[in-house]
């Protein structure tokens, strides 16, 4: 089966849905077949799987639509312990023989946001304009955010959990826009630019930058420790400013944030890095990725 050209930062439900309504028959059942080789398929909205079928069955290449159209290199990013990262590999991949969840490599998190395809409206119409059609961007599926950074408007979104055939349906405009105030544009401005980052920059992030990044701020005594207090007050009294999505708001109590700087190397969602990642480096996205020097090197440079 033909397939349209994958956009920029498209999501491959989307790159999916496109190619059926420009190329597929009216039965969507035959689109699944062509594509990943059986129906129904359920194509997960960030980390879906049955890549290796629907390359086999394409000209698309399996690091290309893995590393730019989903959110594997974010997980990567901060995944410490290697082996989730080369099993959810191996699961998006579509090996027989592994049998993990995509939820399983995000379980500190507890999250229950519902499993739903987001878009902003205002940018499908831009889009339309411009280009002809819609699409679907890889960095609204970020669990846990809800507005786009560049309208401020909510997310419109429909759930993928209603039987085992997710239907392709192309986005639709929708009117009536609810603008979000406050600090929310800036924090999903600041994931958007570290999800970009992580798929540009294949490397995975060094947990000094944060203690770096605490000391230069006075959160690190001369012992060395965390001022966990004073830094779990100070944190919540800006993050708890955002508005996150329905199932992911417990996370603005930054009750992990003693697992997220341990030194044991725990499994941390990406979203509990980027809520303290925004107040720590001040929604600078390139601190993530850019080695700090030490407070007293850093007086030493003046």
């Amino acid at each position: 089966m033909r397939t349209v050209s994958i956009q920029p930062y498209e999501s491959i439900y989307s790159w999916v849905v496109r190619s059926h309504l420009r190329y597929g028959s009216a039965y969507e059942r035959h689109t699944y077949k062509a594509l990943f080789g059986h129906s129904p398929v359920s194509i997960h909205h960030y980390l879906p799987k049955h890549i290796e079928e629907l390359c086999s069955r394409t000209n698309a290449q399996p690091d290309t639509l893995i590393q730019q159209h989903t959110l594997y290199c974010l997980f990567q990013f901060f995944d410490e312990t290697t082996d989730h990262s080369s099993s959810l590999l191996r699961y998006m991949l579509g090996n027989k023989n592994e049998r993990i969840l995509a939820s399983s490599f995000i379980r500190s998190a507890r999250l229950s946001t519902r499993p739903s395809h987001k878009f902003c409206s205002a940018c499908i119409e831009e889009l339309r304009k411009e280009k002809g059609f819609g699409l679907y961007d890889i960095r609204c599926q970020l669990p846990g955010i809800i507005v786009c950074p560049k309208h401020g408007i909510l997310f419109e979104c429909f759930s993928s959990t209603n039987g085992p055939i997710v239907k392709l349906r192309q986005a639709k405009p929708n009117s009536n826009r609810e603008k979000v105030e406050g600090k929310t544009e800036s924090f999903v401005q600041f994931c958007f630019d570290v999800i970009e980052l992580s798929i540009n920059n294949h490397e995975r992030f060094d947990h000094k930058r944060y203690y770096n990044a605490l000391d230069r701020r006075g959160y690190i005594t001369k012992e060395g420790r965390v001022r966990h207090k004073a830094l779990t007050r100070d944190v919540v009294s800006e993050v708890s400013k955002i508005v996150l999505e329905p199932g992911a708001e417990h996370l603005c109590s930054m009750y992990y944030l003693g697992s997220l700087l341990s030194k044991r190397q725990y499994s941390m969602h990406p979203i509990q890095h980027l809520l303290f990642g925004w107040w720590l480096f001040e929604a600078d996205a390139s601190r993530f990725y850019e080695d700090e020097l030490p407070p007293e090197q850093y007086a030493l440079k003046w």
